[in-house]
């Protein structure tokens, strides 16, 4: 893959995977149209953060869900129009204050698990579920009854399985979008290559971003 000229080597290392996740979610399987609202669990984590970048290249509002104030920040500095700590006592609440209550038309889940479960109390009519993965060690627990009387979806997302045709296509998109300087890679960490154990070892309590791993200055 070409890596776009303005794009450091770093960079180039933890673009493709967080924006390809983002990309299958955002615009492949529930294609974001500009002026919906998007929320964003695990958005200091390096898919949340492209699919923060993502929705906002593509014209969206966007909440934005983690825990310290450093990982608020860093979803801001990523173009989230709002943070909220999935610490904060029913904060959902706090979403559907923010779309004057009509709720969410996106959710971007790769955590599961109650913040999940909590997500979906603020999700609009129509709305749909982008479900990612489970960074909490648990799933979304659907509740089917929920989704009829509700009228939402939930949509699953592979980032992975496309023919080579379709991944074309989605690079293209993307590396344009980054030479453009729309979306950039969500760098956390850079460790030297010495350090590659440390790097490892740091994501059982990862930081905000996508961590790399320099292998030559």
């Amino acid at each position: 893959m070409h890596v776009p000229d303005n794009m450091s080597a770093e960079a180039a290392a933890g673009f493709t995977i967080c924006f390809r996740t983002a990309h299958a979610a955002l615009v492949e399987r529930v294609p974001v149209i500009s002026g919906s609202t998007v929320l964003v669990l695990g958005g200091a984590g390096s898919s949340g953060a492209a699919a923060i970048q993502l929705a906002k290249a593509r014209g969206a509002t966007v909440i934005a869900i983690a825990g310290s104030d450093e990982k608020l920040s860093f979803c801001r500095e990523q173009g989230a129009d709002f943070a909220l700590s999935y610490r904060t006592p029913a904060w959902q609440d706090k979403v559907i204050e923010i779309t004057k209550g009509a709720g969410v038309d996106v959710i971007f889940d790769p955590v599961g698990g109650e913040a999940a479960a909590n997500a979906v109390k603020a999700i609009g009519r129509n709305g749909r579920i982008a479900l990612i993965g489970f960074a909490s060690g648990s799933w979304l627990d659907l509740n089917t009854q929920d989704m009829v009387l509700r009228n939402y979806s939930a949509i699953g997302v592979f980032s992975g399985g496309f023919s080579s045709d379709e991944e074309a296509v989605a690079y293209t998109e993307l590396a344009k979008l980054g030479a453009s300087g729309a979306v950039r890679t969500p760098l956390g960490k850079v460790f030297e290559f010495e350090d590659a154990m440390s790097a490892i070892e740091s994501l059982n309590a990862p930081s905000a971003g996508k961590t790399v791993v320099r292998v030559k200055s």
